[in-house]
C-alpha cells in the first residue's frame, strides 16, 4: 500500500477581527496576503497569509464564539536567521511578550 505523507499544515485560527490580524501579520510580521473573502459588512470573513512557506488562515469567529475573548493559540515560525527577524520586528515596534525565551537554531 502506498504511503501518503501530508504536505503542509495550515492552521485556521478564529479571531474577532480578521482585518486586524491580517494587517498585523502583513504590516508588522512581513507576511504576504494570499487570498481572502470579504463579508457583506465589507470586512474580511477569512484570509490566508504566507511567509517563506508558512501559511496561516484567519477566520471570523462564529457568533456563538464571539464573546470568548481568550483563545490559546501558539504559532511556531521557523526563520533562517532569528536574530535578524527579531531586530526587524523590534523596528516595527512589535510587542514581544516572551522576550526572555531562549531561542535555539538548528
Amino acid at each position: 500500500m502506498k504511503k501518503i505523507a501530508p504536505g503542509a499544515v495550515m492552521p485556521i485560527i478564529t479571531v474577532e477581527s480578521v482585518d486586524t490580524e491580517r494587517n498585523f501579520y502583513v504590516e508588522k510580521l512581513g507576511f504576504d496576503h494570499v487570498m481572502g473573502v470579504v463579508g457583506k459588512d465589507g470586512e474580511f470573513d477569512f484570509v490566508t497569509v504566507v511567509k517563506d512557506g508558512a501559511r496561516i488562515m484567519f477566520a471570523r469567529a462564529p457568533a456563538l464564539l464571539a464573546d470568548q475573548s481568550q483563545r490559546l493559540v501558539e504559532i511556531y515560525l521557523e526563520v533562517s536567521d532569528v536574530e535578524v527577524y527579531f531586530r526587524q520586528l523590534q523596528k516595527k515596534r512589535v510587542n514581544i511578550t516572551n522576550g526572555g525565551a531562549t531561542v535555539h537554531s538548528r
